[in-house]
């Protein structure tokens, strides 16, 4: 349990510090005075967007190995396909 707690920690870490991640921030950071509250708002939806996708997959291979992943990728599809399938059902009737 704690060497999962420290795989995602890390994981965390290596995702704010991601050169990409940094870049859009430093972007931000600099520009913040002359751009608009829309295009401000923009900016930091698709900072944290980003992030918090990184996030999602460095600790996802932090704590699946290979096999439980394609199990995983595979259930994911069964359930996009049964929904396809139920959905398709609904709009014949």
């Amino acid at each position: 349990m704690i060497s999962t707690a420290l795989k995602i920690q890390d994981a965390t870490q290596q995702a704010f510090t991601d050169e990409n991640i940094m870049m859009m921030a430093s972007a931000i950071y600099h520009n913040r005075n002359e751009v608009d509250n829309e295009t401000m708002g923009k900016m930091l939806f698709e900072y944290s967007a980003h992030l918090s996708a990184l996030v999602a997959t460095l600790v996802t291979d932090a704590i699946l190995s290979e096999t439980q992943m394609k199990e995983m990728i595979s259930e994911i599809q069964e359930f996009e396909n049964l929904s396809t399938e139920i959905l398709g059902e609904q709009n014949d009737n």
